[in-house]
C-alpha cells in the first residue's frame, strides 16, 4: 500500500552569509513589500465604486512594468501579488455595510497597507540547490550579489521542497528561513505501557 504524503516546515536563521550579502535579502522584502502595497491598493480600489475587486489577471499586466516588479525575480514578484488576493475575500462585503452606514470604521477584515520602507517576506519555489533568485534589474544595481547561495540542511536529502520562505526578523536585522517539504505521513504511536489493574468489586 502507498505510504500517503504530507507536508512538514522547517525553519532556522540564515546565519552564514557576509555582511555585504546579508543586504540582498533586506533589500528584496523591501521591494516585496513595495509591490505588495501597489498591488493591494489596485485590487481594492474597485471595490469603492464597483463592488468586486481587481482581477490577479488585470493587476498582474499593470504591476509587472512597474520598477519595483522589475527589481524582484518573476517567480518570487508573482507569489507576493498572489497573497493579496485571500487578504480581500471580505472587503467588498465590508465596504458595502460601510455604504449603508453600518459600519462607522474598517474592521479587522480589511487589511491596510504595509508601512514605508517595510518588509514583507519572500516566498520563494524550488526543488533542488538553492540560490537566491534575483531579477536582471537587480542584478544590474547590485553586481556583487547576483550569485549568492543560501545552504540547504543535510535532514532535508531526499525531501522534495516544495517551497522555501524568507522571514524577515527584528526590522531585517536577521532572516529565518522556512522550507516546506514532502514527507511520509507516519501513523500515530501511542505510548502505552503494561499497568497494574485495581479491582474494584463488592465483598
Amino acid at each position: 500500500m502507498k505510504q500517503k504524503m504530507q507536508y512538514a516546515t522547517q525553519t532556522n536563521y540564515i546565519r552564514h552569509l557576509s555582511a555585504n550579502h546579508y543586504r540582498a535579502p533586506k533589500l528584496l522584502c523591501q521591494y516585496s513589500n513595495n509591490l505588495y502595497s501597489k498591488a493591494l491598493y489596485q485590487t481594492r480600489q474597485p471595490a469603492f465604486n464597483e463592488g468586486g475587486l481587481l482581477s490577479y489577471e488585470t493587476n498582474y499586466h499593470l504591476c509587472k512594468t512597474n520598477d519595483t516588479y522589475k527589481m524582484l525575480q518573476a517567480g518570487v514578484a508573482k507569489h507576493t501579488m498572489k497573497v493579496v488576493a485571500p487578504s480581500l475575500r471580505a472587503f467588498p462585503c465590508i465596504i458595502g455595510k460601510m455604504q449603508e452606514r453600518r459600519l462607522q470604521v474598517f474592521s479587522s477584515g480589511n487589511p491596510t497597507l504595509p508601512d514605508k520602507g517595510g518588509m514583507v517576506p519572500l516566498i520563494l519555489s524550488t526543488n533542488g540547490l538553492f540560490k537566491l533568485p534575483v531579477s536582471r534589474r537587480f542584478m544590474q544595481a547590485h553586481p556583487d550579489m547576483s550569485n549568492i547561495r543560501i545552504l540547504v540542511l543535510d535532514r532535508l536529502n531526499g525531501h522534495h521542497i516544495k517551497g522555501i520562505c524568507i522571514l524577515p526578523e527584528r526590522d531585517g536585522s536577521c532572516f529565518k528561513i522556512q522550507y516546506v517539504f514532502e514527507t511520509q505521513q507516519q501513523p500515530p504511536r501511542f505510548g502505552c505501557k503494561p499497568c497494574r489493574g485495581n479491582g474494584l468489586g463488592s465483598r
